[in-house]
Formats: structure tokens, sequence, C-alpha cells
């Protein structure tokens, strides 16, 4: 999967080791995914009802992060950062460059990560979740 190869790439330039990739976390990002890239769901870390991204999953508990990319410039069907070395990178690049997702992919105690890609006519939603559970 390329978006997580470029994410390891960048855990691996500032000394940290691989996340591993967790099924289970990859269904809670695709269902995010489905949600926001459907309109259900702000992209945002909260959602409608103000609880955090996650919270209104069966899942509290299990996730400890969630990051989130949207592309809305009509090329969205061309856009799959899990195939695709160039949209991983703009993905991967975009996390980076804000302080607060930088953080989540430099986060010493998270070991796993789940990706999740939804693409509804020109918009695509792309969700990292992250956990430190077995």
């Amino acid at each position: 999967m390329e978006i997580l190869k470029r994410v390891n790439q960048f855990r691996a330039e500032n000394g940290l080791p691989d996340f591993e990739e967790s099924e289970k976390m990859a269904k809670i990002a695709q269902e995010r995914a489905d949600e926001m890239a459907e309109g259900r769901e702000p992209f945002a870390h909260f959602r409608k009802n103000g609880k955090r991204g996650y919270i209104d999953s069966a899942r509290v508990g299990e996730t400890r992060q969630e990051l989130y990319f949207s592309n809305q410039n009509g090329t969205a069907r061309e856009f799959s950062p899990s195939t695709d070395p160039q949209n991983a990178e703009r993905v991967v690049a975009a996390w980076e460059a804000l302080p607060s997702h930088r953080e989540g992919l430099l986060d010493v105690d998270v070991t796993k990560v789940g990706f999740g890609t939804a693409i509804r006519g020109d918009t695509t939603a792309v969700v990292a979740v992250f956990t430190d559970k077995k």
C-alpha cells in the first residue's frame, strides 16, 4: 500500500519504527471516509453532534487518533493514495505540514494504522486511524 510506505518512510526519516497495518483500524478508517465523502459528517475531527470523530463508532477506546485529507478539485476519480505513489505523497505531505497531524504520524506510542479512502463524485476523503492496542 503506497500510503503506508510513504508514512513509514516519514517515520524512518525521524528515527521511528514502521507502523503495522491493522485491518481493524482500516475498517474504522473506511467507515469515516465514507461518512465524510458522502456528506453525512464534516471533514473534521468532530462530528456534527460535537463528539470526536470515532466516538460514535462501537469502538470507543480502541482508536487513538485520526487524520483526514480531502480532495475536492474535480479530479477525485483519478485519486488513489493506496496505489498511486504521487497521490500518497500529496496526502502524507499535507499531514506532515500540519503540526497536529505531524505529531500523530510521529507518535512513539502508536504502533498500528489503518487507512480508508472514499470517492463520491468529485470528492475524495482519505482517513488514517491509529492505535496502540495489540
